[in-house]
């Protein structure tokens, strides 16, 4: 089954454009500004939180994918909308972090430009392969990139989307570089690495698990010091021989600069009241993601996690010599 498909079945009670949600509140929707294509792992978690938003701020909300330019392309149009507190954003550690060192001339600051709302989510990357290449594990793939190099493939999301970021901190960590294909989201990404059309994929764990669960992937390694629950037979990158291949993919909220402080708390509560509902926090447990911690979704709190977060990439890119 495709990933859009199954995406479709799972969040069909989910749809965000039903006149049930215009009730008392706002006339106008509030539109929500997803930076991929849909069934990628920041609309999916766009999706899971708006549906409950809605019902809390009674009003219509929209999801807008606007994809390309490894999320630049919708983060920019966020930043040029009227800051009347009808659109916000759904940034995430590429189009708010990893872009700034990756993307000459990005047409926006991410810290200067936003007003931080809260962080949605976190969790870690996978990295899986198609498994017609036969490979039992990472140091598998390790011999047989070496070997092969740039006639092997790996798509992303896009120039500076996580996933582009996660494959090249893995390939600096591996020390061979294979041929990048960038896509308009990963959902279409995963899609070809599941017919065999590229080779591999870095991405949240948030859409890879239910496929490396199916088969459809191969599951090398995961980005963190331990292995996760939801793939407990898939070593840690501290276990599969690159300790430094620590990384978590994240999402948040933000709105345009200037937009009225009352509604930016008024989405932080509703964000906050989303996170703490037990169907929520169920769904995002089911996909692997994990729930912020309370500082970060407070604006000064997410505000801070961004500043570092850019400051550490860039260091990640110039240490690992990638030019864009």
């Amino acid at each position: 089954m495709s990933i859009t498909r199954r995406l479709a079945l799972v969040l069909a009670a989910a749809s965000l454009a039903s006149p049930a949600f215009a009730q008392s509140g706002t006339s106008q929707p509030l539109t929500i500004i997803v930076p991929f294509a849909p069934g990628g792992p920041t609309d999916v978690s766009a999706r899971i939180i708006a549906s409950h938003m809605a019902m809390t701020l009674k009003r219509s909300v929209l999801i807008e994918n606007v994809a390309g330019a490894g999320g630049a392309t919708g983060a920019n149009r966020a930043r040029l909308a009227t800051p009347d507190g009808n659109t916000i954003l759904v940034g995430n550690l590429g189009a708010m972090a990893s872009n700034v060192a990756l993307t000459p001339d990005l047409p926006y600051d991410p810290v200067q430009d936003f007003e931080p709302i809260g962080m949605i989510n976190m969790a870690p990357m996978v990295v899986v392969a198609k498994p017609q290449l036969g490979l039992a594990d990472l140091a598998a793939f390790r011999a047989r990139l070496k070997e092969k190099g740039e006639a092997m493939s790996y798509g992303s999301g896009g120039q500076g989307s996580t996933s582009h970021l996660a494959c090249l901190f893995l390939e600096s960590e591996l020390g061979a570089r294979a041929t990048h294909v960038p896509y308009r989201g990963t959902a279409p990404a995963l899609n070809d690495v599941m017919s065999g059309a590229i080779d591999f994929l870095c991405d949240q764990a948030t859409i890879l698990v239910p496929q490396v669960q199916a088969g459809s992937v191969k599951a090398l390694v995961v980005s963190s010091s331990k292995r996760m629950k939801a793939l407990p037979d898939v070593p840690s990158a501290t276990e599969a021989g690159v300790p430094a291949y620590q990384m978590s993919g994240w999402n948040a909220l933000f709105a345009p600069k200037g937009t009225p402080p009352r509604m930016i708390e008024a989405y932080r509560k509703a964000l906050v009241a989303a996170l703490q509902d037990e169907m929520v926090m169920s769904r995002f447990d089911e996909v692997a993601a994990e729930i912020p911690a309370p500082e970060l979704t407070t604006g000064p709190g997410l505000r801070n996690f961004v500043v570092t977060e850019i400051s550490r990439w860039k260091e990640v890119v110039r240490k690992a010599g990638i030019r864009p």
